[in-house]
């Protein structure tokens, strides 16, 4: 769906809007909207960035519980490993297969699709974990609050105290 396209400006953008307006839950209706908006561009890859969302949030949770330092270390790596491990596949597998093997043309390796924001979606979530391993910032423990869900290039630490008043929209009123 294009910003331009009388679907976004007719439809989709004014359902939103009501949305924000007159639902109690504003965190809910902009994580919908966003996931939906989403997933009219990307189709099933949104599944990766819901998949995202949610090892991420398991992994703050793990991090931020514990209290052994060497846990929290291994907790942090396997995050770190699993966040690049999803770039590597969906960015680079092709390359390095083209690179490496060459592989015949039409090969799935060379058809892998690259979801939009895949590399930010990727370090932001990165960025978010070690937040919360260096202890700058707490695991947030609802999956509404998660700031991994709307993607920003901030710290944790500066939004937490958005997130916690209620409702991020909020602050753009």
């Amino acid at each position: 769906m294009v910003f331009t396209s009388s679907s976004f400006l007719f439809l989709f953008l004014p359902a939103f809007i009501l949305a924000q307006c007159y639902l109690p839950y504003k965190n809910l209706s902009f994580v919908v909207f966003s996931t939906f908006f989403y997933f009219v561009g990307e189709g099933w890859f949104t599944s990766i960035a819901v998949f995202s969302i949610l090892i991420n949030f398991v992994f703050g949770l793990a991090i931020d519980s514990s209290q052994n330092l060497n846990l929290r270390r291994i907790w942090l790596a396997a995050a770190v490993v699993s966040n690049l491990a999803v770039l590597v596949i969906f960015k680079y597998a092709g390359f390095i297969s083209v690179t490496l093997f060459d592989p015949s043309p039409g090969s799935w390796a060379q058809s892998i699709h690259l979801p939009l924001g895949i590399s930010f979606i990727t370090f932001h979530a990165i960025s978010y974990i070690i937040d919360i391993y260096r202890a700058n910032a707490r695991a947030e423990r609802s999956l509404l609050k998660d700031p991994l869900i709307f993607r920003q290039c901030i710290h944790l630490r500066d939004v937490a105290v958005l997130l916690n008043r209620g409702s991020y929209v909020e602050q753009y009123d």
